[in-house]
């Protein structure tokens, strides 16, 4: 069946009618398999074509990174990234999109257009900005020297002529005013040496420098050394012992990650939240979604409740108190109370040295249980009784 919903949605591509392969490819992703990464990263991909068409860049940008984060290997995907990003002017990281992505394959002929596209647009303006303030200044010069700009003299004429400007360097100035100096933006120049540090899914620590993740590769008496999580990128930063910037070796070869440290940095806080409250896990989830600013795109590569709550229950047994084994052992405090902080322990009784009696419930339950005209107990709870 998914097949021929597959198929039929490429038909509709093919015809132009982008609007209905939207809707059939939703109804894939959304029936598809939780671990069927690929074929859902190949859903999600072809979705985001429809959307390039119809001009709806930002959620084609969001499918394209949530299909990357199902398969990084996706060159369709990487493409259609860079397409989105170079379409809402984010040439940048359109052109690491593009980049990346020849690193994968340097025969593909789209990303190695798309490239070459996007790195002209880069140039063309930054070569029309470097050419204007030097006849510019000269014009300048001249005229506070009494002269035009075929040499003869003139005085300064009270009617404001307009100049062309520069947002990259202002124009120099002669008299009493001082010319500034060049941009210090120098591309030669290393990256900010701020840094931060998160936790991976194993606990493990993860540094954050310009919107790209470096794992620990090695620590030694005088530093650490971390390495990107990207296997294919041979980027570096060196640490002292007490995690103080040292040294970075750029050499990224894929775009930044601020949608995956967004992600990263909302798990956590679920994580830590569940590991100290007893508040049921989906409602700290959704707690944490309403208050998360997070972008359209990270929304996008965000897993879903059901996807990571057996992490997070994982997390939580770590620290919840192990079944006792026999009749002596102590009740926490956070568990013989409710959420909203009501009596949930009634009673707990020693009735001999190897039977004790242990009753919970809230009062909404005892007055139910005292007003119902039948009640039904347990054979094993008569039994301690009688």
């Amino acid at each position: 069946m998914s097949l021929q919903t597959f198929e039929q949605a490429l038909g509709k591509i093919i015809d132009g009618k982008y609007d209905d392969a939207y809707l059939l490819l939703t109804q894939l992703i959304v029936e598809c398999d939780a671990d069927d990464y690929l074929t859902k990263s190949k859903y999600l991909c072809y979705r985001a074509e429809c959307l390039l068409k119809l001009k709806i860049y930002d959620d084609a940008l969001a499918d394209c990174v949530q299909a990357l984060v199902l398969d990084e290997n996706n060159l369709s995907a990487h493409l259609r990234k860079g397409i989105s990003l170079y379409n809402l002017n984010r040439l940048d990281e359109a052109l690491h999109c593009f980049s990346f992505g020849l690193s994968k394959d340097g025969t593909d002929e789209q990303l190695r257009e798309w490239y070459h596209k996007c790195e002209n647009e880069l140039i063309a303006p930054q070569s029309s900005q470097q050419s204007i303030p030097s006849i510019n200044q000269n014009n300048v010069v001249r005229q506070a020297q009494g002269q035009t700009v075929d040499g003869s003299s003139t005085t300064p004429s009270t009617t404001p002529t307009a100049t062309p400007s520069t947002t990259r360097t202002p124009l120099g100035h002669v008299g009493n005013m001082t010319t500034t100096a060049p941009s210090s933006l120098d591309e030669n120049q290393p990256p900010s040496s701020n840094i931060s540090f998160i936790q991976s899914q194993k606990g493990k620590p993860l540094l954050i420098s310009d919107k790209y993740i470096f794992k620990l590769n090695k620590t030694t008496t005088t530093a650490k050394y971390w390495i990107c999580t990207f296997n294919a990128c041979s980027a570096k930063i060196h640490t002292n012992i007490n995690d103080q910037f040292l040294k970075i070796i750029r050499e990224d070869c894929h775009p930044q990650e601020s949608e995956n440290i967004d992600v990263r940095d909302f798990r956590e806080k679920v994580k830590q939240r569940v590991k100290h409250e007893t508040t049921a896990i989906p409602r700290i989830y959704d707690e944490e979604c309403e208050t998360a600013m997070l972008s359209t795109a990270a929304i996008a590569a965000l897993p879903s409740e059901r996807e990571i709550n057996n992490a997070f229950n994982k997390a939580r047994r770590t620290i919840t108190p192990t079944i006792p084994t026999t009749q002596f052992f102590d009740i926490p405090d956070p568990y013989s109370k409710t959420l909203r902080n009501n009596i949930f322990l009634i009673l707990d009784k020693m009735i001999t040295r190897r039977q004790r009696i242990i009753l919970f419930g809230t009062s909404q339950q005892l007055k139910m249980f005292f007003t119902a005209e039948t009640i039904l107990i347990y054979m094993t709870y008569v039994k301690m009784l009688l």
